[in-house]
């Protein structure tokens, strides 16, 4: 999936919408009898009778995308009922928006536009809930802010390196443990004729996150530069002369002046890029579970899997991605304890699994969630189940991320360098810090 669609996913996130709290009801003697709400979802009256809580779930999807997430809901939540009400995509955000404002918005919303519905007053703070501490702290900066946490990731979308398996076993190599390793088997390519990886450079997306992939493993999540990509994001760091810096210029140095990386790759588009992978014309190729249908079209004999990110040093992989859907509770919601509750049942292995399997592919960033995973996917299953994905650009802005990719565009035909790349990363910084203003 190309980078643009992402970006109307993030912006489109499912939402779930409430409908009008309990009301108090009366004996038969016409006398006030107090309700009250139990964790459950559930209205108790002192008379013994009983009600559900109502909650509206609007999404972007198709019903069927969800749809054992909500057969598992109505068995684990007897006490709240869901109604599934399907938006497209370009309403979304302004339903959401329209909603809010009129002061009737959902009780279970997404956390996408994070800063603008915080400030606004309209997320729950979630921090100190039970069920956040389930997840990866990867995924949770994407969706924290000041060092609080408003929402839960959802299903995940990911992209590795697939590989060509048959090329592979006929050149006898092994899977790249390290960035050196994932040179060397480069250079063992190329020297046998054979095309080590497929470029679709003529979109800036793959130049921006295949280095991204190398400094999210070896800096961006680890304890020395866990935080700097909400620094970044907050106007108080800057890419240039920065830990990032040092990385990407490690990437160019061997993808770039090692030659892997040539100008004619900037003619290359991603489906001719895929078609070259596909028909074995290429060893390897990154992208992520949406192509997997494409590829079998191009070449249904082709046996494939993909790898991690590697860095330099063993013992640390990740995967490029983040939480496809994210959600947050309305901090105005009458029904609050009941929203709980269905965050806290995505927060199963069990709700997990019956989110993913409505998008065949996706991740889980719980801990222990086992996401049954296509054959294509089992070089990346242990990386997935420990939660080891994600997206730098969801952090700070994806603006940075086009302009470091369309930098290295440059870089690629001879014009400038890694430098100067993150000198125009750092003025993009101050254009939005000065919108903020």
């Amino acid at each position: 999936m190309k980078m643009q669609k992402l970006a109307g996913i993030i912006l489109a996130t499912a939402m779930l919408v409430g409908c009008a709290g309990p009301q108090k009801s009366t004996d038969s003697n016409s006398k006030k009898v107090d309700n009250k709400q139990t964790a459950a979802g559930k209205t108790e009256s002192k008379t013994g009778s009983s009600e559900k809580v109502k909650l509206r779930m609007m999404y972007w999807n198709k019903e069927e995308t969800v749809a054992d997430f909500l057969k598992l809901a109505k068995e684990k939540l007897p006490n709240i009922e869901i109604e599934f009400n399907f938006v497209s995509v370009d309403q979304f955000k302004g339903t959401l928006a329209t909603q809010l404002q009129a002061g009737e918005g959902p009780d279970i919303m997404p956390s996408g536009e994070l800063t603008e519905h915080i400030r606004a007053g309209y997320l729950l703070d979630l921090t100190d809930k039970p069920f956040i501490k389930k997840y990866s702290k990867a995924a949770l900066n994407a969706i924290s802010y000041q060092g609080k946490v408003y929402g839960v990731p959802g299903i995940s979308w990911f992209e590795g390196i697939f590989y060509n398996k048959e090329i592979f076993k006929k050149h006898g190599i092994a899977i790249p443990k390290t960035f050196d390793e994932m040179m060397e088997v480069h250079k063992k390519l190329k020297a046998a004729g054979v095309v080590p990886q497929a470029w679709g450079n003529k979109s800036w997306e793959p130049l921006a996150k295949s280095p991204l992939g190398l400094a999210t493993v070896d800096y961006l999540q680890t304890d020395a530069g866990r935080d700097f990509d909400v620094q970044i994001r907050e106007g108080k760091a800057k890419f240039s002369g920065s830990e990032l810096e040092k990385i990407v210029k490690i990437w160019a140095d061997k993808y770039i002046k090692g030659g892997y990386i040539v100008p004619e790759m900037l003619q290359v588009d991603y489906d001719t890029a895929l078609k070259q992978f596909a028909q074995g014309k290429a060893a390897m190729w990154e992208s992520g579970p949406w192509s997997v249908k494409a590829i079998k079209e191009a070449n249904p004999n082709l046996k494939f899997d993909m790898m991690p990110f590697v860095g330099t040093k063993a013992g640390n992989e990740y995967l490029i991605g983040g939480p496809g859907v994210t959600y947050g509770v309305n901090a105005n919601s009458k029904h609050k304890e009941a929203a709980l509750k269905v965050l806290e049942l995505m927060a199963t292995p069990e709700g997990q699994q019956a989110l993913c399997a409505g998008s065949p592919g996706s991740g889980s960033f719980l801990e222990g969630a086992n996401i049954k995973l296509p054959e294509e996917f089992s070089g990346v299953k242990e990386v997935l189940n420990k939660g080891s994905v994600y997206c730098p650009w969801f952090v700070w802005k994806a603006d940075y991320n086009e302009v470091l990719g369309k930098g290295l565009q440059e870089v690629v035909q001879g014009n400038g360098s890694v430098a100067d790349v993150m000198k125009q990363m750092d003025q993009k910084v101050e254009e939005i810090m000065a919108q903020k203003k």
